[in-house]
Formats: C-alpha cells, sequence, structure tokens
C-alpha cells in the first residue's frame, strides 16, 4: 500500500510530538520529586529557625514562647511543622507523630529522612535550644506529593488533549504547506491532457523551495513550447525549401521534354542538375539534423586531441587557401587524451573550421589552441571574419536561422550549428561563441578529458 507524503510527514510528526511528551512528562515527574524535597528541607529549616528564636526553658524546666515579644502558648504545630522538646535524650514536651516509629539520634542541624512502612517520608531537623535542650521538628511530604501527582495526574488527562490540537494543527500547516504542489500538479495534468503549452502555474507568493520548484517548471514548460514552436516551424520551412526545387525541378523536365531535339537542351539539363544538387543538400542537412537528435549508441575510442586537431586542420588547408586564409595552429606539447567518436568529432571540427573559413575577410586569419581546464579541454577557434552582433549570436544555434544578409555568402538551410551542437551534446561537451561585429568571433568547443589523464591529474594532485 502506498502511503501519501503528506501521510508520512503527519504520522512522522505526530510520533516525535507523543515521544516529546512522554519525555517531558519524564522529565517534570523527575524534577517535581527533586523540587518537592528541596522544598519541604527549606520549609522545615525556616520554621525550626523562626521559633527556635522565640523559644527558651525557664528553671523550672517550662517553655516559654514569645512571638513578638508577647508571651504565648507554644502550640508545638506550626505551619504543618510538628515540634517536640527533648531534655537531654528524653522526650519533655509534645508529642512525636504516630507514624514516626523508628527515631533517629539527634544530630543538630543535620536533616534527617524516615520512611515508614507507608511509604511515607518524613523529614527530622534538630536544633539546640540550650544547655541539655533540644528542639526536634518533624514534616511529612506527603502534602506536597499529593499535590505533584495531582500535577501528575492533569498532565496525563491534558497530554492526549494537546497530542489531538496538535495533531489537527499541524494537518491544517502541512495541507496549506501542499496546496500548491497541488496547484502544481494538477496544471501539470491539464497541460498533459489538453495539450496546452501555454498554461503556467500561478505566481507563489510563499518564497520559499515550492515557490522555486513553480517557478522552475514554468521555465521547463516555457522551454517545450518553444521547442514545439520550433519543430512546427521546422516542417513548414521543410516543406518550403523541398517545395522550391521540386517544382522548378517539375518545370524544367516538363521544358525539357518539348526540346529534346533542341541544341540548347544542355543548359537546361544543366540548371536541372544544379536543382538537383541543392534540393540532394538539403535533404542531406535534414537527415543529419534528424539523426543528430536521437540518441544512438556511439563508439568511443581513445586518441591525441593534438594529433586529431593537426590532421583535421591540414585537411582543411585547401579550402583555406581559396581565400587565402592562413591556419595558426598552436599545437600542445602533450597528446592531452580524450575518449570520443572521432567520426562526430571530425564532422563538429569541419563545420567550425568552415564557418571560420567561410565568414573569414580574404587573406585573413584562423588561430586554434587548446587550453586546459579541471575536466576538459578547451579547443578555441578565433578568425579575423566580419563578425556577428548579439542579437544574431543568441540565435546562431536555433533551427533554420539564417542571419543577416551580409553574412549570409552561400546558400544554406541554417541548421549547420544546430547539428555541430547536437553532436557537441552527444560527445558530453559544450560549444559557446563570442563574436564582435568587424573583429571575429571566437568559439569555445570543451571536450571532456579521458578518464586515464582525469586519474592521472588527481593522483599529481595529491602527490602535490
Amino acid at each position: 500500500m502506498k502511503i501519501k507524503i503528506q501521510t508520512k510527514i503527519i504520522l512522522w510528526y505526530t510520533l516525535i510530538f507523543i515521544v516529546l511528551m512522554l519525555i517531558f512528562v519524564l522529565l517534570i515527574v523527575s524534577l517535581s520529586k527533586s523540587i518537592v524535597l528541596t522544598n519541604a528541607e527549606d520549609k522545615i529549616k525556616h520554621e525550626t529557625e523562626e521559633i527556635i528564636s522565640d523559644l527558651s526553658i525557664d528553671n523550672l524546666g517550662n517553655v516559654v514562647y514569645s512571638d513578638d515579644d508577647e508571651i504565648e502558648n507554644f502550640r508545638y504545630v506550626y505551619d504543618n511543622v510538628i515540634f517536640v522538646i527533648y531534655h537531654q535524650d528524653t522526650l519533655a514536651h509534645g508529642s512525636i507523630p504516630q507514624a514516626v516509629t523508628d527515631l533517629p539520634i539527634i544530630s543538630y542541624y543535620t536533616i534527617q529522612k524516615f520512611k515508614n512502612d507507608a511509604s511515607e517520608t518524613w523529614l527530622i531537623y534538630d536544633v539546640p535550644i540550650q544547655s541539655e535542650y533540644t528542639l526536634r521538628a518533624f514534616y511529612s511530604t506527603s502534602e506536597s506529593n499529593s499535590i505533584m501527582n495531582q500535577v501528575f495526574i492533569w498532565m496525563i488527562v491534558v497530554s492526549p488533549i494537546l497530542i489531538l490540537v496538535s495533531i489537527f494543527g499541524g494537518v491544517l500547516l502541512i495541507k496549506k504547506a501542499f496546496k500548491p504542489i497541488h496547484t502544481i500538479s494538477n496544471t501539470a495534468n491539464d497541460i498533459t491532457k489538453h495539450q496546452n503549452y501555454q498554461l503556467r502555474i500561478d505566481y507563489l507568493d510563499t518564497k520559499d523551495e515550492v515557490a522555486n520548484l513553480a517557478m522552475t517548471l514554468n521555465q521547463m514548460i516555457h522551454a517545450m513550447e518553444t521547442s514545439i514552436i520550433r519543430e512546427q516551424a521546422f516542417s513548414s520551412n521543410v516543406s518550403h525549401e523541398l517545395r522550391t526545387p521540386l517544382a522548378v525541378l517539375r518545370a524544367q523536365t516538363e521544358y525539357l521534354e518539348n526540346k529534346t531535339k533542341a541544341l540548347e537542351v544542355h543548359s537546361d539539363v544543366v540548371d536541372l542538375l544544379k536543382q538537383i544538387a541543392h534540393m540532394e543538400k538539403i535533404l542531406s542537412q535534414l537527415l543529419d539534423l534528424v539523426r543528430s537528435k536521437h540518441n544512438q549508441t556511439l563508439d568511443i575510442e581513445q586518441v591525441s586531441l593534438s594529433d586529431l586537431l593537426d590532421s583535421i586542420i591540414q585537411s582543411m588547408h585547401w579550402l583555406a587557401e581559396t581565400k587565402q586564409i592562413k591556419f595558426d595552429f598552436i599545437k600542445p606539447n602533450e597528446p592531452y587524451l580524450i575518449e570520443t567518436n572521432v567520426s562526430y568529432f571530425i564532422r563538429i571540427m569541419d563545420n567550425l573550421l568552415s564557418n571560420a573559413i567561410k565568414y573569414n575577410h580574404p587573406k585573413g586569419l584562423i588561430q586554434v589552441k587548446v587550453e586546459v581546464s579541471k575536466q576538459f579541454y578547451e579547443v578555441i577557434i578565433q578568425d579575423t571574419g566580419m563578425g556577428m552582433s548579439q542579437e544574431t549570436l543568441s540565435k546562431i544555434f536555433d533551427p533554420f536561422f539564417r542571419a543577416d544578409e551580409s553574412r549570409t555568402v552561400e546558400e544554406g538551410l541554417g541548421i549547420g550549428l544546430t547539428i555541430t551542437k547536437s553532436l557537441v551534446e552527444s560527445l558530453k561537451g559544450s560549444i559557446r561563441y563570442e563574436s564582435t561585429i568587424g573583429v571575429g568571433s571566437t568559439v569555445y568547443f570543451n571536450v571532456p578529458k579521458s578518464v586515464e589523464t582525469q586519474v592521472t591529474d588527481l593522483n599529481k594532485k595529491s602527490k602535490s
């Protein structure tokens, strides 16, 4: 049986409160015994010391008691403290309480405890009156114990009521705390049920973790909505891009059918082949985009980043020479081992270097270097091209995004960098661009170090 989190919290809260109440009751009982005994000792001392200051024995052995300078009869019982007077070791005045059956010897200024068969505790306190006479005080703690027992019984009766009130208050509090979560859940269900990604979770003014969760989910829903809009744009653009070359292809083919015997047929066929080639390029890019978005099992191998970059740059020299662009590759002295899919890595670097050449000025420069961080090698490609605005820079990884006309120097579908980013993420890396118009662009491509390299770095750090 599944128990809701809300129920678990209530049960746990109730259990903790019951345990705390039991500890509190036991603590009160334990402290009360000590307090009762301390108060009883203070009382018997206080009463005895007040009595002894006004008490004396005359020459005939009679008790003389003067309170506020007025002589009166000594009553032997004051504020539940019972007094008797001994002459040497013999009882001279007063009556010993019947409950006290076994009297201890006289011990001045010391509180002695006596417990009878009924488990009743008596305190006995002795002070000297004058030569050969002793005032002995008796005080029973039964009355104080009775009061504490009543308090204990009252706590036993009241505790369940307090527990019930606490549980009821806890349930209300937890329900109030979980109300935003129910709101989040209901909104999510509505989005799923009606496929309405324009819905958002109502703003929660609680300024706690639940409010942060709602904000995060709203951001996620916004990202999903944006993704769906992009997918819709994808379908629309694909239809548009395929419709035009196919229409041209059909028109050219119909026109060619009527000119099979004409001498100018060669130029028409050339136009037809150009349109077909353009269509094939578009289809190839679309297929690459679709494949890059599907999770595939990649063949990962350990290779030298330095050697791999050197090989890729060498293969791009012919394209750079068409615009008299030079490469400045600062090759690392160490191999810099990485674990990657070589085919994906080559395609990523080919796209990035191709863009650096395509949008560079004639006789420009492309600098490639590698920097080392804790877990990554960062491949940095910097060109001296036309650069991009910040608005363009924020959209370069969007599918089918085309920059302004000054950058659109060649035909394309606008998904090259989208594919590149998807491939980078497949290799558990990251990519970002920085650019300034008229100065050039810099791309930062992070590729994870191999496990072997990370272990070696860790061992070096621990030794140092």
